[in-house]
C-alpha cells in the first residue's frame, strides 16, 4: 500500500513539474502568431494586411507584400514592391507595410494581432520588430510604436485615438531604405494584455520628421514582429536612440518660435547642432552648451528640424 502511494505521489509531482515547465516554455515563445507574415489566408485579395493570417486592419489601408502577389499587377510582390520600392525580406519571403504619419489623402495606418496567450502581470516582456523605410516615400519619422490592450474594437474605419501613449516606441527617426532596423524595447506587463497594435499613437506635434511636406506620407516595411519574456527569442535594441531617455536629453522652446530658440541638454558637454529646412538642407550649424539661446530671426517662416550631430534624434519646430 505504501509503495503504491509513493508511486502515485511521484507521478503527481512529475506531472506538476512537467506542466510548469511546459507553461514556462510557452511563455518564452514569441506570442505573436505569424510574426514574419509568412502565412497567407486561403483566398487572399492581394496586398491588404488581412491577407496575412491572423493580422487585423486597425486603421487606414496597411499593406501586405508577398511574392505570390506579383502577378496581381498591383505592386505587392517581393522583393520588387513596385510603387513603394524594392526590399528583400528580413526573414522568409513576406512583410507588411505601414504609413506612420497622416496626410489629407490618407489617414495614419495601424495593424493588430491577437497574442497566442495573455501576458502575465508583473512579467517583463521584450517587444521588437524590424523596419525599413520605403524608398519611394522620402518622408522619414519616429514614433514606431507598440501598444497593448485587453479588448479589441478597432477597424479600418475606426482607428485608435492618438492619445500620445504607447508601451514601447522608437524615438529615432528611421531613414534607412537599404537595410532593416531593429526597433523595440521592454516593459513590465501591468495587465493580462491580449492584443498588440502597431502604428504611431502620437499626434504631429509629438512626432519628429525629416524630408516631409504637408502632403507626404511616411511609409515603412515591417518584418519579424516579436513579443516574448525571453530576451534571446526577442532581441531588442541596445541603442539609447530607441528609448524615451534619448528624446528627454534634448529640449527646445518656445515652439512655435519667432526670433530665438532655447536649447537645453541634461549634461554639461558641448554639442554640435544642425538645423535643417523642410527640404533637408542645413541652414544653421553651431555648437551649444547645456543651456543656449540662438537667434533664428534670419530664417523664414516654416517647419524646421534640429539635430544633435552625435545622435539620430531630431526635434521638429515651427517658425512663425
Amino acid at each position: 500500500m505504501q509503495q503504491g502511494y509513493m508511486k502515485l505521489l511521484f507521478k503527481t509531482i512529475l506531472l506538476l513539474v512537467l506542466s510548469f515547465c511546459l507553461q514556462a516554455t510557452e511563455a518564452q515563445k514569441n506570442l505573436v502568431p505569424n510574426g514574419s507574415f509568412e502565412d497567407t489566408i486561403a483566398n487572399p485579395l492581394g496586398g491588404v494586411i488581412e491577407d496575412a493570417l491572423g493580422w487585423i486592419n486597425s486603421g487606414g489601408t496597411p499593406d501586405y507584400y508577398n511574392p505570390g502577389f506579383a502577378h496581381y499587377g498591383n505592386g505587392f510582390g517581393t522583393p520588387n514592391c513596385f510603387y513603394s520600392g524594392y526590399q528583400i525580406p528580413k526573414y522568409g519571403n513576406s512583410f507588411a507595410g505601414l504609413g506612420l504619419t497622416a496626410i489629407p489623402e490618407q489617414p495614419a495606418e495601424f495593424i493588430a494581432v491577437q497574442l497566442t496567450q495573455p501576458m502575465v502581470v508583473g512579467t517583463k516582456y521584450c517587444v521588437s520588430a524590424y523596419i525599413s523605410q520605403c524608398e519611394q516615400y522620402p518622408c522619414a519619422t519616429n514614433n514606431f510604436c507598440f501598444k497593448f490592450c485587453n479588448s479589441f474594437k478597432y477597424s479600418a474605419s475606426n482607428p485608435p485615438v492618438l492619445d500620445n501613449f504607447a508601451h514601447i516606441r522608437s524615438t529615432a527617426v528611421i531613414s534607412d531604405t537599404l537595410g532593416w532596423n531593429l526597433v523595440g524595447g521592454s516593459f513590465i506587463a501591468d495587465s493580462a494584455y491580449q492584443y498588440l497594435i502597431i502604428g504611431n499613437f502620437f499626434n504631429l506635434f509629438q512626432t519628429d520628421t525629416i524630408h516631409c511636406t504637408a502632403s507626404d506620407l511616411s511609409c515603412y516595411y515591417i518584418d519579424n514582429v516579436c513579443v516574448s519574456s525571453d530576451s534571446i527569442i526577442c532581441l531588442i535594441p541596445t541603442s539609447i536612440a530607441n528609448s524615451d531617455v534619448q528624446i528627454n536629453e534634448l529640449k527646445i522652446h518656445p515652439n512655435p518660435a519667432s526670433d530665438f530658440l532655447n536649447i537645453e541638454f541634461e549634461d554639461n558637454k558641448t554639442h554640435q547642432i544642425s538645423i535643417y529646412n523642410s527640404m533637408g538642407e542645413i541652414v544653421l550649424a553651431f555648437p551649444v552648451n547645456k543651456q543656449s539661446t540662438i537667434s533664428i530671426a534670419a530664417l523664414s517662416q516654416g517647419v524646421y528640424y534640429l539635430k544633435e550631430d552625435d545622435y539620430p534624434t531630431i526635434k521638429k519646430f515651427i517658425i512663425y
